[in-house]
């Protein structure tokens, strides 16, 4: 008789325990026709159920592998939709961070535009206000040079008609005047 090979496990123990017993059965009767029939029986369920049993087995790991094998391709496509997603991504995140830059340049242009002409106006306000301020500068000296010149010929004029009068009371007098 075949052993069942189920290795060192308790079930394999027991189910070839229970074989031998129906054999020592059969083999110390083995003119009784009927408890032959039922041992035979017996052996021949136990057979067919092995093998039922490893037929279910193999279906069953095959069916595993099966699923096995479709869940790695579902994994496998998520992971390569996920590279996929991130590499769009990727993409947007890349020209949106162009677009910012080309924005941030213009609007510093913008920006270097509006303070050079606030500059070159200031300067333009400032040189005005040098040129007006020379101008009524100049015009104050005028001013005043031509008022130190009245006020000199005043001056002179009044020494001169003082010098004068001096001049001609010395003369009423009779005294000489040297002036």
């Amino acid at each position: 008789m075949g052993s069942y090979a189920a290795g060192n496990s308790p079930a394999g123990a027991l189910a070839q325990a229970g074989q031998q017993g129906l054999m020592d059965i059969a083999n110390r009767n083995s003119k009784n026709k009927t408890l032959n029939n039922q041992v035979w029986g017996s052996l021949a369920d136990s057979y067919k159920t092995m093998s039922d049993t490893s037929a279910a087995i193999l279906y069953n790991d095959a069916f595993m592998a099966s699923l096995t094998k479709q869940q790695l391709g579902l994994e496998e496509a998520k992971g390569t939709n996920a590279i996929k997603l991130a590499g769009v991504e990727g993409s947007i995140r890349e020209r949106q961070t162009r677009v910012e830059g080309e924005e941030g340049r213009a609007g510093t242009r913008v920006v270097g535009d509006e303070e050079r002409k606030t500059r070159t106006t200031q300067g333009e306000q400032d040189r005005l206000g040098f040129v007006t301020q020379g101008e009524q500068s100049r015009l104050g000296m005028q001013t005043q040079g031509d008022e130190n010149r009245k006020s000199f010929t005043h001056q002179t004029n009044e020494n001169d008609r003082g010098l004068q009068m001096a001049s001609d009371r010395a003369d009423r007098r009779g005294a000489r005047w040297f002036g």
